[in-house]
């Protein structure tokens, strides 16, 4: 796990599930938090006007790289720009995984390492999912009801289309809830809106102290805060790591707010996000 990175990866190979489809209703969103209503067509607005400056170059940016003493890594620019609005029109949806789900290189850098307690109740590290498998690193509250229903979706989707291969794919949700009693509230989770994912074998829910968590979260760079609203949220981030510990990729999951204040996204959406999981976890594989 802390073997010198290597050259960045050759960029992805096309999609070997299925073609993804232009024209698709409910675009994605631009990538942030919930912002007030009042200024939602301002924000409308930039959206577009980023979708049609810089849509295909979401691709080629790097993460950046955090400090080389503390490793800590730097979220993707989709990452830290992201603000939900109600959709786009056809003509500005993104028409290949990568671009949906604002993928960018992350050159193959060891991924921190840390060990947080599953949903099993027993201790797991990362280094002991990713040492021969590729690994999904993903995070979720499992009491949200914002992004987390239609993530829980994309990862039950993308582990059907992997099929056979999913047995070289672990799934591994970190928790974002650092409040006590993290393995009950999993459980309560993995019984209802997050059911689809229970009984999967390759997947895990992890979770710990607030101080474990927070240190997690740091190292991946997801950060918190509070909205103008007073809505918490937090920046969303996969990461796709290699066997053997290396970091691949870094994807910026997201979904539409309702007027109510529900989140969703459209079947298709949902759909080719499990197609570009599914397709990207399994690029990883022999990237030792």
């Amino acid at each position: 796990m802390n073997t010198p990175p290597v050259s960045s990866p050759a960029a992805p190979t096309a999609d070997p599930f299925t073609a993804a489809a232009a024209g698709r209703p409910g675009g994605p969103p631009a990538r942030g938090i919930r912002a007030p209503s009042g200024k939602r067509p301002v924000l409308l607005f930039v959206v577009l006007l980023v979708v049609l400056g810089v849509g295909g170059a979401l691709f080629g940016a790097a993460v950046g790289s955090g400090s080389a003493s503390s490793g800590v890594l730097t979220p993707s620019a989709a990452s830290q720009t992201r603000l939900p609005v109600q959709g786009a029109p056809a003509n500005q949806i993104p028409t290949t995984n990568a671009a949906l789900m604002g993928l960018a290189p992350a050159g193959g850098r060891p991924a921190y390492d840390f060990v947080l307690t599953d949903q099993r109740g027993a201790p797991v590290s990362l280094a002991s999912l990713d040492r021969t498998h590729a690994v999904v690193l993903t995070f979720m509250d499992d009491r949200c009801q914002q992004l987390c229903p239609v993530l829980t979706s994309e990862l039950a989707g993308a582990d059907r289309l992997l099929g056979a291969r999913a047995e070289s794919v672990r799934l591994v949700v970190v928790d974002l809830d650092p409040s006590p009693g993290g393995p009950a509230r999993i459980a309560q989770f993995l019984s209802g809106q997050g059911r689809s994912l229970a009984a999967l074998p390759n997947f895990w829910f992890l979770t710990g102290t607030a101080a474990s968590l927070r240190h997690v979260w740091s190292q991946y760079g997801i950060q918190s805060g509070v909205a103008p609203d007073g809505v918490t949220y937090t920046n969303e981030s996969m990461w796709f790591v290699a066997p053997g510990g290396r970091l691949q990729y870094q994807a910026s999951p997201f979904a539409n707010e309702r007027t109510n204040g529900t989140w969703w996204l459209p079947a298709p959406t949902v759909n080719q996000w499990a197609r570009g999981i599914a397709q990207y976890a399994t690029s990883t594989l022999g990237r030792q």
